[in-house]
């Protein structure tokens, strides 16, 4: 119960006008949204989603940040459905139009890691088909990296 009102309050400061305070709670709350053993982000979603959407915040170090958590959700939350999809949609979404380059190869090289670990599993829930298809869409890129990031992983 104490934690529903810690994590709301903690939650509002995604909105602060401080880069710093902004980082710090977005790699916070991720350490508990990734966690194994943690039910935080299916008990939170409205505060999962409102952490998700950092994933577009203004500052690149933050989208970097989020692209390492969200593979990380992926990775260690595959069988949640609501996170895995949220965390992939949000994936997608970076992958194929941040507007900053290394935030896109980031997320291509981090995204082709995953895929490659989970290689071997019966599953693969994942890395999901749409994530795995926005990868390869950046063969198109004008960029000559992200396009041979993009085969190559």
């Amino acid at each position: 119960q104490i934690l529903t009102t810690v994590i709301g309050t903690v939650t509002t400061s995604l909105q602060s006008q401080d880069f710093e305070r902004r980082l710090r709670v977005t790699k916070l709350l991720g350490r508990l949204f990734y966690a194994p053993t943690s039910k935080i982000g299916v008990q939170y979603s409205p505060c999962f989603r409102e952490w998700t959407r950092r994933a577009h915040d203004i500052d690149p170090k933050i989208r970097l940040t989020m692209v390492k958590y969200l593979v990380t959700i992926l990775q260690n939350k595959g069988r949640e459905e609501v996170l895995a999809k949220e965390a992939s949609d949000s994936l997608v979404k970076l992958v194929e139009s941040d507007p900053a380059l290394e935030v896109r190869l980031a997320a291509i090289h981090q995204v082709c890691d995953l895929a490659y670990r989970e290689r071997d599993k019966k599953t693969d829930v994942a890395v999901p088909a749409r994530l795995l298809q926005a990868v390869g869409n950046r063969i198109c890129s004008k960029n000559k990296t992200e396009r041979r990031d993009a085969v190559t992983g």
